[in-house]
């Protein structure tokens, strides 16, 4: 076919199911060429963009049914963990008091949760607000040798300290140690903020 020639459409012949078809041109000397071209087919086309949608929209749906679900856990993990800060402190103190429980007893439990708060603390779970309230109470529990059955804070604290030690990561006695020496009324605020790089910041970040 000459290239200057004005061709016209006679005909386009699509096969069912597929993408090849021949397209039939007429010159003006009436010449008919076929000439093959490739379409796509508005079936295919239209069920796979469907598909995509739908996929789309159901990892929407998936995204945020796991963002609900973690902060659900969440909420009900400082829930719990806050109930068992004050269960301790007061109720189980009382009862040592009741002699229901012994001193050292208390001081297992009272030393395990402060592991457990730090390490939320750290991990990203509680806020450094909500931390620095819970070493504020452990500042005066120190600055006042509160004692509790036979034995004094400062007693517990010298007694379980190098258990402790052992299997906990010393950053946590770093901390205590720089919250009991100084004398600065909001002290645990400072503590807490100067020890920020400690944080792993991935569940508070997350969302």
């Amino acid at each position: 076919m000459n290239p200057n020639n004005w061709f016209t459409v006679f005909s386009l012949s699509l096969m069912s199911n597929q993408r090849e078809a021949i397209l039939l041109v007429q010159s003006t000397n009436n010449q008919t060429s076929p000439l093959p071209v490739f379409v796509t087919n508005p079936t295919v086309n239209i069920s796979g963009w469907a598909a995509v949608i739908i996929s789309f929209f159901t990892a929407v749906i998936l995204l945020w049914s796991a963002r609900l679900q973690f902060k659900s856990q969440r909420l009900k993990f400082i829930n719990e963990i806050n109930s068992d800060h004050f269960y301790i402190i007061y109720e189980l103190k009382h009862q040592v008091e009741k002699n229901d429980f012994s001193a050292r007893d208390y001081y297992r439990r009272y030393w395990n949760q402060r592991v457990r708060e730090f390490n939320a603390w750290r991990d990203g779970v509680i806020s450094d607000e909500m931390y620095s309230r819970w070493l504020r109470q452990e500042k005066l529990e120190h600055d006042n040798d509160v004692k509790v059955g036979e034995l004094s804070y400062k007693e517990a604290y010298t007694e379980f300290r190098p258990s402790l030690e052992k299997v906990v990561d010393d950053e946590l006695f770093k901390l205590m140690d720089e919250l009991f020496e100084s004398n600065a009324p909001d002290n645990a605020t400072k503590v807490v903020k100067k020890r920020k790089k400690l944080k792993n910041n991935t569940f508070s970040s997350i969302w």
